[in-house]
């Protein structure tokens, strides 16, 4: 390890500067932090500029901007913030931020009966199969899916909303099966 040094001697552990990546992270942080608010509150994924884009503002290297990217994304993904508790924005697993989208889809009675594939739901919230399959697990967890084997997941019906104008109704009736010629009608 290499020790910090000035003219008049070597430096004092707390008299050290955090690395420019970290300095970079808490700037984009207090930069960006309104967005970030606003779109944990969306349900959808921060925006986070790319790592060119960083070097470029910041006039440094692409492997420093690099740094500054992954501090600031673990820094989100962890819920710690140089905000300190008061004023940061609490954040969550992208798997977490689907289970409460779907939670709330299933509590307003915009989605109830059958649960669509996690693919389609994969798309919908721009995350791969496996964080929905994980959200969903979570909610089975909950009770408020249930799965039935070969047929798929389904929202358990004392959690979703009363049907009202304009949501599902339940289930469609089937018409009758028509009974060939020469059967009994019994």
């Amino acid at each position: 390890m290499i020790a910090e040094h000035s003219p008049a001697g070597p430096l004092p552990a707390d008299a050290r500067q955090p690395p420019k990546y970290q300095l970079i992270a808490d700037d984009l942080e207090q930069r960006l932090s309104r967005k970030i608010r606003t779109a944990a509150a969306d349900g959808q994924p921060p925006f986070l500029p790319d790592g060119p884009a960083i070097a470029r503002r910041y006039h440094v290297t692409l492997t420093t901007a690099h740094f500054a990217r992954r501090a600031l994304v673990t820094r989100l993904r962890s819920g710690t913030s140089s905000e300190g508790v008061d004023g940061a924005a609490e954040t969550h697993f992208p798997y977490q931020v689907v289970a409460d989208a779907l939670r709330k889809r299933i509590r307003t009675g915009q989605l109830c009966g059958r649960l669509p594939a996690l693919s389609n739901l994969a798309r919908r919230y721009s995350v791969c199969n496996e964080t929905v399959a994980k959200a969903v697990r979570l909610l089975a967890r909950e009770g408020v899916l249930v799965r039935n084997n070969h047929r798929g997941r389904y929202v358990t019906a004392s959690l979703a909303a009363p049907p009202g104008p304009g949501r599902g109704r339940g289930p469609v009736p089937r018409p009758p099966r028509p009974r060939a010629l020469g059967s009994p009608t019994g």
